[in-house]
């Protein structure tokens, strides 16, 4: 399970911006980034995560999978969300 650590959020149209104020660090998300930090909101599995992702997105299952670990790994380095 993923899970967001709280950081102040500002959404404009479909993407999310957000400012680290401990660290000075700012994160800009595109549209898909920021759908997938907004699944981030509740505790969720990466396979649920990817079944989402999956029908509401036309992509196929591994390159989900890959890209998305790969966006869960880059979040993780950067202290924005842990797993659970």
């Amino acid at each position: 399970m993923m899970k967001l650590l709280f950081l102040p959020t500002l959404k404009i149209e479909d993407k999310i911006v957000m400012l680290n104020v401990e660290n000075g660090a700012y994160y800009d998300f595109d549209s898909i980034a920021s759908h997938i930090w907004r699944k981030l909101e509740k505790p969720i599995s990466v396979a649920q995560l990817c079944a989402d992702l999956c029908e509401e997105f036309e992509v196929d299952a591994d390159s989900c999978r890959a890209d998305s670990l790969a966006f869960l790994d880059d979040l993780m380095a950067r202290n924005l969300i842990i797993a659970c």
